[in-house]
C-alpha cells in the first residue's frame, strides 16, 4: 500500500500497481508523470527521489509550525520548492540553502515563530486519513481527525458535494481533474472559522436540506 500526496495536498491511497494505474488514468496524468509516480511508489526502477512534479509519499512530507497558525503546514518537495511554496518562509530565510539545512538538521535554530516536526514524524491523525482527504488542516496539539471525538461531538469526514462549495471555500478546492476529495472535520472547522457568519449559515442550511448532519462547535 502506498500513500500518495498530490500537488494540491490530496491523499490517495493505492493498494497496488493496478490501483495506481487506475488513479493516474482517472486524473489524466501525462506519460512522464505516470512514469515518475511508478518510480516514486517503487513499482518501476529508477531514481524518482522523494518527490516528483509536486507529488510525494505521505511519509516524506515535512510538517512546519508557525506562531499564530493552529494547524500544521505541509511542506513538499526540495528546499527551494518549500521555500517558494510555504507562505511567509522566504521572508524569514535568506536562501534555499538555509531552508535545506533547517530541514536536514544541520541548522538547529529556526527563525522566530517557526518550527518543524522531526524528520520521519507526522501530526497525530495524518496516518489515519482516508483516501481522498486533504492533508491540510491537521491541528497542532495532537487532536485526531476522521471520525474522532471533536468538541464533545462525534463527527465524520465531510464531502465536498455542495454546488456552492467553490464559492464558500475556494482555498480548499483541488486542481486535479475536478476530483472532489473528502475534507477532514477538523479542517472543515478551521475553514469555517475563517469564513463569514453568513457563509457558515448558508452551508449549514444547504446540509440541513440535504439531510446531512455535521457537528460544529
Amino acid at each position: 500500500m502506498r500513500k500518495l500526496v498530490s500537488p494540491d495536498h490530496t491523499l490517495y491511497i493505492v493498494s497496488d500497481q493496478s490501483a495506481l494505474e487506475a488513479l493516474m488514468k482517472r486524473l489524466g496524468l501525462g506519460y512522464q508523470q505516470k512514469g515518475n509516480l511508478r518510480q516514486l511508489c517503487g513499482y518501476d526502477e529508477g531514481g524518482a527521489g522523494q518527490s516528483s512534479g509536486g507529488w510525494t509519499l505521505l511519509q516524506f512530507v515535512r510538517w512546519l509550525q508557525r506562531d499564530g497558525v493552529d494547524v500544521h503546514i505541509p511542506a513538499i518537495g526540495s528546499a527551494p520548492q518549500i521555500r517558494k511554496n510555504v507562505a511567509g518562509l522566504a521572508a524569514v530565510t535568506t536562501s534555499d540553502d538555509v531552508v535545506k539545512n533547517l530541514l536536514n538538521g544541520k541548522r538547529k535554530t529556526w527563525p522566530d515563530g517557526w518550527s518543524c516536526l522531526p524528520k520521519g514524524t507526522m501530526p497525530d491523525g495524518a496516518d489515519a486519513l482516508e483516501s481522498g482527504s486533504s492533508i491540510d488542516g491537521l491541528p497542532v496539539g495532537g487532536a485526531q481527525v476522521g471520525g474522532a471525538q471533536v468538541g464533545g461531538a462525534q463527527v465524520g469526514a465531510v464531502g465536498r458535494a455542495d454546488p456552492d462549495y467553490a464559492a464558500l471555500f475556494p482555498e480548499a478546492l483541488p486542481s486535479t481533474g475536478g476530483f472532489l476529495p473528502m475534507l477532514p472535520p477538523l479542517q472543515m472547522q478551521a475553514l469555517l472559522s475563517r469564513q463569514s457568519a453568513a457563509a457558515t449559515m448558508m452551508l449549514r442550511q444547504q446540509r440541513a436540506a440535504m439531510g446531512q448532519q455535521v457537528g460544529f462547535r
